[in-house]
This record gives C-alpha cells, structure tokens and sequence, in this order.
C-alpha cells in the first residue's frame, strides 16, 4: 500500500511538475516502512520521505520540554493556578500534544 501511494505520488508530480522531487509524509508507524521502500530503489535525490506535521510538532515540544526541565517553569505553572503537579510535568514530555499547547498558549 505504501509503495503503490509512493509510486501515485512519484507520477503526478512527475505529471504536473516535471524535473521536481516528488514528496511524502506519514505519521511514525509509516515512516520506517516507507523509508525501507525508499532506499533500496532510490535515493533522496528521487524522492523524499519525512515526518508528518504531528511528529514534528511533538518532537519540537519534547525539545523545549527539555530545555526546560529543572529551571523551575513546572513549579511556577503550579503556583500560577493552570495545571496541577502532574500535568505541569507531563507538559515537558509533550505526552498530550493539546495540552502541552494550551499550556504554552497560557503561559506566553
């Protein structure tokens, strides 16, 4: 299934805008297959496999969480009144990608 959209993906855009490289993103359960489908018959140079839009946003959010930890940002949401202990924590791992946006909307 992953090759066959490759391959639809590969043909439009050699249709619609030839010389381009063509183009796909998936979420992590297809990432991998789609870049073990990828590599064996072409490179990046023919066609190009990446995260999608959820994947990046949460890997960014685990980034900041990291850059916060031990600066004493999960206490002061504490004190502030807008998550309790451990929700303010769970803000650092991104585990919930809504929460940990509002909670950044919130504090901003």
């Amino acid at each position: 299934m992953i090759k066959h959209a490759m391959a639809k993906v590969r043909d439009t855009t050699a249709f619609l805008n030839p010389g381009q490289i063509p183009v796909i993103t998936t979420d992590q359960p297809l990432y991998v297959p789609a870049k073990q489908i990828q590599w064996p018959e072409c490179r990046e140079d023919k066609f190009v496999v990446m995260f999608g839009g959820l994947n990046i946003d949460m890997l960014s959010l685990r980034s900041i969480g990291t850059l916060l930890r031990n600066s004493g940002w999960t206490n002061a949401i504490v004190e502030a009144n807008v998550a309790s202990p451990g929700t303010s924590k769970s803000f650092l791992s991104a585990s919930s990608v809504t929460r940990t946006r509002q909670a950044h909307q919130i504090t901003a």
